[in-house]
């Protein structure tokens, strides 16, 4: 079993990264970063980068208005990188990733999975495309927990 630290954005980047990590046996979440943001983790970068000499690191971040992933990796990793740390962007934010499991989301959801669009890659804000999802949900329960509760928020009580 190999030990892995794992950092992230958010709560959906950690639900991510730990269904990833599910799918290859051989590995076991040490610790865990959550709610890192964005900033703090380009700061931090060459810190998990050395760390990652003791132990492996997963690190996620969205690529977010970057025009792509190799220009944001060339940007944050300006040193010798590691071959432990696992260093990924999700284009353009992890919720294109779920969005991309139409059939999934649709079921967890509770929606018509034409209202899921095909090319979730190619949608400027997926996370404002998975709110409004979300909005059409028959579940209540899960649209009080996502939905956030005050206008211009972009994040739920869960």
């Amino acid at each position: 079993m190999i030990y892995i630290d794992i950092v992230y954005e958010d709560e959906l980047s950690g639900t991510v990264i730990r269904k990833l990590l599910k799918h290859h046996n051989k590995f076991s979440i040490g610790n865990s970063y959550p709610k890192c943001g964005v900033t703090k983790i380009k700061k931090k970068i060459k810190g998990y980068n050395n760390a990652s000499i003791y132990t492996p690191y997963f690190v996620l971040t969205d690529l977010d208005t970057k025009k792509c992933a190799s220009e944001l990796i060339k940007e944050w990793i300006d040193f010798p990188k590691h071959p432990n740390l696992i260093f990924r962007v999700a284009v353009r934010e992890v919720e294109a990733w779920v969005l991309a499991d139409r059939k999934g989301f649709s079921s967890f959801a509770s929606v018509n999975i034409t209202k899921i669009p095909p090319k979730p890659d190619e949608i400027a804000d997926p996370k404002l495309k998975l709110l409004e999802i979300i909005r059409k949900s028959k579940k209540r329960a899960l649209k009080e927990d996502i939905l956030p509760r005050y206008d211009g928020d972009r994040i739920g009580p869960n």
